[in-house]
């Protein structure tokens, strides 16, 4: 008959060998006496705090980022340019600017 505690080794077990993150499976099985609760308490922290830098990696890279261009281009006021019946070049309509 197979017994409570055997069921249970097999499943700390399995959890342990199919964890995917390196880091959380050497965690894991540098502990001793690993019960199932602290299997998923030790993988709930490790989740938690890639969450949090995850978080925290967002926040950083989007407070380095300055819009600068954008400002400029917003206050720059393009002044139209018509092709000059006098010259034939492409200016401002202006009188004054024009070279002929």
């Amino acid at each position: 008959m197979i017994t409570h505690n055997y069921v249970n080794s097999l499943i700390r077990d399995r959890i342990v060998l199919d964890i995917r993150d390196t880091t959380t499976q050497q965690i894991l099985s540098r502990e001793h006496a690993l019960t199932l609760k602290k299997i998923i308490d030790i993988c709930k922290s490790v989740e938690n705090a890639m969450l949090k830098g995850n978080m925290y990696r967002a926040e950083t890279v989007n407070r380095g980022k300055i819009p600068r261009m954008k400002e400029k281009a917003k206050s720059v006021k393009r002044i139209p340019e018509i092709s000059c019946k006098y010259c034939g070049k492409r200016h401002v309509k202006s009188r004054q600017q024009c070279p002929a």
